[in-house]
């Protein structure tokens, strides 16, 4: 097979696994043409500047919780870091995450905390372990909500199971298949038995009252971004309600069809809305905008972060100095 063939077949592959992520875009065309474009749009417009910096403000705790956790596993494990280089870091990962199904790209998070004490499995470790507290928490707002607000539902319960069985069955593959040898053949060499892996694993859920409590807080500011936005539309909604209904419809934007949820999380917002008393438009608008005022600038300070680091670019050069 020629150079050229080789070339053309992977390209052929990429836009193969890129091409479901599509839909999400094709669903919020499909939302704004039945619910209309104006409400979404207007939305965003009416904030204002002093909520909208309050929104942008509030991204700072949201993920600094979720880094200091991290950073925990992290140096619990063995590794090194401290609290503004796990931040980096951490808005680095939902850079990098932000095209993947499930945000499974912030799984190179671990790479950034690798050194010749710490090796890349138990750095593995420490970023899936984190993965699982947040996928862990959401589910289970996601069941709650389904119970107590709007009952009893198959459809709900199957795609919470289903999200769960993919989630499983990643990490299983990622721990007992060839993907943690290729991770580690593809960045260093001589790398520490799979053993360190499991334990930073385990190491990693010590301590778990703290860390279910970091990650509890975590989420009630980014719940209270939503809020603040529902709010500020003329919606008249409670904390609570806003909270477990967004929940759940994160658990459908886990789903690869989209990116970073958009569309999904829409479509599922919008439908949990209008069987909750409120509109499709109501939810539809609220997501779209929380994509639009928090999700954007989280990933655009995750991007900086990611190729302006200075500790991140460093990294980056070792690993070009030993391939």
């Amino acid at each position: 097979m020629s150079l050229q063939q080789t070339e053309k077949k992977s390209f052929s592959r990429k836009v193969l696994r890129f091409l479901p992520k599509t839909a999400g875009i094709f669903i919020l065309i499909y939302l704004f043409y039945r619910t209309g474009w104006r409400a979404p749009v207007r939305m965003v417009r009416e904030i204002g500047v002093i909520p909208f910096l309050f929104l942008l403000s509030l991204n700072i705790p949201h993920i600094f919780l979720k880094a200091f956790r991290w950073k925990l596993m992290v140096n619990k494990s063995g590794g090194k870091i401290t609290n503004l280089e796990s931040l980096r870091i951490y808005f680095a990962g939902i850079a990098m995450g932000i095209f993947t199904p499930g945000r499974a790209g912030e799984m190179f998070r671990a790479v950034y905390v690798v050194d010749e004490k710490f090796p890349l499995q138990s750095a593995l470790g420490t970023v899936i372990a984190d993965r699982l507290f947040d996928l862990g928490f959401l589910l289970t707002v996601s069941a709650v909500s389904t119970f107590f607000l709007i009952g009893f539902s198959w459809l709900i319960v199957l795609i919470i199971l289903a999200v769960g069985a993919v989630s499983g069955t990643a990490i299983l593959i990622l721990i007992h298949g060839k993907l943690l040898e290729r991770i580690e053949s593809r960045f260093f060499k001589n790398s520490a038995p799979n053993l360190k892996f499991t334990d930073a694993l385990k190491i990693s859920f010590s301590n778990f009252p703290l860390k279910i409590i970091l990650t509890g807080l975590a989420y009630g500011i980014m719940n209270f971004q939503v809020y603040i936005i529902a709010i500020q539309g003329g919606m008249e909604i409670s904390y609570i309600q806003s909270f477990l209904l967004f929940s759940l419809a994160n658990t459908f934007a886990l789903l690869p069809l989209s990116i970073s949820g958009l569309g999904t999380r829409e479509a599922a917002l919008g439908w949990l809305f209008s069987i909750s008393g409120f509109s499709a438009a109501q939810g539809v608008s609220v997501s779209f905008s929380f994509f639009m005022l928090v999700v954007i600038p989280v990933t655009l300070v995750g991007i900086a972060a990611l190729f302006f680091s200075p500790s991140l670019r460093k990294v980056d050069s070792a690993h070009a100095d030993n391939p």
